[in-house]
């Protein structure tokens, strides 16, 4: 496979074992990738563009309201 052009990292809060659980999950997070990886194919952008979910990267901060930010 080639590099692509542009990776997304989209959270799904998975776990080492295989589990999801998490703030990221309980914000439909699943359902943002599908939707990437639809309207990537949609588009023909399937080798310029790539999705990947990833586990917690820590960069939001859970507020005690369950918003968060960047």
């Amino acid at each position: 496979m080639n590099k692509p052009k542009h990776h997304i990292f989209v959270c799904s809060s998975s776990r080492i074992n295989g589990q999801q659980k998490g703030f990221c999950l309980q914000k439909e997070s699943v359902s943002i990738i599908q939707n990437f990886m639809e309207e990537i194919d949609d588009r023909e952008l399937s080798g310029e563009v790539m999705v990947t979910n990833t586990g917690c990267l820590a960069i939001c901060v859970v507020r005690t309201d369950n918003s968060f930010v960047k």
